[in-house]
């Protein structure tokens, strides 16, 4: 398994973790801050890559149907870059809101001066460079660790809330963390021994 990815996956997943927390501290609704985070989070990921070709566009756009496919296509379309990918997949996810966002209110957003920092914060390293993280490395894993990695971004949310907002674990989210961890490291285990089991 190539660590490097499997490090760059495990941090986005830790990135959109803290998404409520930073979100928490701004005072618009929901859909204005997805529309905000998508749109600055684009704008620093089409900065970094002036280049997208026809064939990427239609493979990044199909790719963000459901999160099966995605993964799907991410590890097949082997010629689409890291970084062009992110900047698809997230593109399209802001195209999608701004339309909502426009029938709705016209893309008229009152936003508060203080959270301003927090919206940036949000959009640049939450969501910019999150999704770069996210989706560059995903061509290099299987599909078994995203699958259950990808469960440490809820587990991690639930955690941050309890110790930066002091939001109190039930049990059944403690029980749910316990799962996640636990279906991890059988994961892991399982997958290791089918891999000895082949080369032997």
């Amino acid at each position: 398994m190539d660590k490097k990815a499997l490090a760059k996956y495990l941090c986005a997943l830790l990135l959109f973790g803290l998404n409520g927390i930073i979100a928490s501290n701004i005072a618009l609704d929901s859909y204005e801050i997805v529309f905000l985070r998508t749109m600055i989070g684009s704008v620093l990921l089409i900065v970094l890559f002036l280049a997208g070709n026809t064939w990427g566009l239609f493979c990044g756009a199909m790719s963000a149907v459901m999160y099966s496919f995605m993964v799907t296509l991410n590890r097949k379309a082997k010629e689409i870059t890291g970084l062009e990918n992110a900047v698809i997949q997230l593109t399209v996810s802001f195209l999608a809101v701004a339309v909502f966002v426009g029938f709705k209110q016209a893309f008229v957003i009152d936003v508060p001066r203080e959270a301003w920092g927090w919206i940036l914060v949000l959009g640049i390293v939450n969501t910019g460079i999150g999704c770069y993280l996210y989706f560059s490395p995903l061509a290099k894993l299987p599909v078994q660790t995203v699958a259950i990695c990808g469960y440490l971004e809820p587990l991690s949310a639930v955690v941050f809330a309890a110790l930066l907002l002091g939001e109190k674990m039930t049990a059944p989210q403690i029980v749910g963390a316990v799962c996640i961890i636990g279906g991890a490291m059988i994961g892991e285990l399982v997958k290791k021994r089918n891999t000895n089991s082949s080369l032997s």
